[in-house]
This record gives C-alpha cells, structure tokens and sequence, in this order.
C-alpha cells in the first residue's frame, strides 16, 4: 500500500492542484493530510483526486463541520492501522519520541519543515509544508509501507 503524506496546505489551491497531479503518476492508494487544510473549499480540492484520504485537524483548522462533513478527519493523535501496520497521526509533534512503543509509523506537521528519522522500529516523518509560506517549498512525501523508505517530493 503506497501513501501520499502531506501537511499544511493552508487553502493553497495552486500546490494542492499541482500535489494532485503529481500523485497521479505515484501510483498512491491513500492520501493522509497531516492538519491545516483550513476550509471545506481546500477540502474539496483534496477529494477530486479520488483516493481514500485519512486527515487530523491542525491548529488553524476552522471549519470544523464543514471538513468533517467532506473528509474521514479526527482530532489528534488518531491512531489507524494499515497493511498491518500501527500508524498515529499528529498535526502539533506534542509526542515524546523515547516512549513510541510499538508504533510502526509516526507521521505529523505543523512545523512546516521536512523531518525523518527512525527510532527503534518507529519511523518519524514530517511531510514538510505543501503551501511553501515558511519556506518557500512546496513538499510531500510518498512511502510504501511494503518497502518503507520515504521519498521526499518538491512541487
């Protein structure tokens, strides 16, 4: 099962579109959205992709029922299993990284900054920013949980 992480999108229609289309040739099953989508308009963007998508609130996420009534969104931390697999989902990384357990994957945002790293069997990763405000980059990451190597993408 290959996933298409992302976060912080902050309504930047241009990079959602431009995510959107470069998904398509990734080959990607489920798009996990990380926080700060921000408006049901963003989040309509998101769906025409026509993958599953799985999401957490972020900080700056508003609309609360108007996101809820589109997407599969929780708050945070949200625990889901994939392939097997024990992934939690964060938007702020309010987590103590010496107490995972046996969490396979940890993926979270907010930072807006792209980070990895493997503890133990836990894999951390922070997609970085795809509405490129802070750093002037627009990213994501692709990562197949059969082979779970992160590919980081700039748009």
């Amino acid at each position: 099962m290959k996933l298409a992480l992302v976060s912080d999108s902050h309504d930047n229609l241009y990079f959602i579109k431009k995510f959107l289309g470069d998904i398509k040739k990734r080959e990607v099953d489920i798009i996990i959205h990380l926080g700060d989508i921000i408006s049901p308009f963003s989040a309509r963007e998101f769906l025409k992709a026509g993958k599953k998508i799985i999401s957490v609130f972020g900080n700056n996420d508003g609309e609360i029922k108007g996101l809820s009534s589109l997407l599969d969104i929780k708050p945070f931390p949200r625990e889901i299993e994939l392939d097997g697999k024990k992934i939690v989902l964060y938007h702020d990384p309010n987590f103590n990284e010496e107490k995972l357990g046996d969490i396979d994957f940890l993926f979270y945002g907010h930072t807006h900054k792209k980070y990895y790293i493997k503890k133990g069997k836990t894999i951390i990763l922070n997609p970085g920013e795809l509405c490129g405000y802070l750093t002037s980059l627009s990213t994501y990451v692709t990562l197949d949980l059969k082979n779970p190597i992160p590919h980081f993408h700039t748009l």
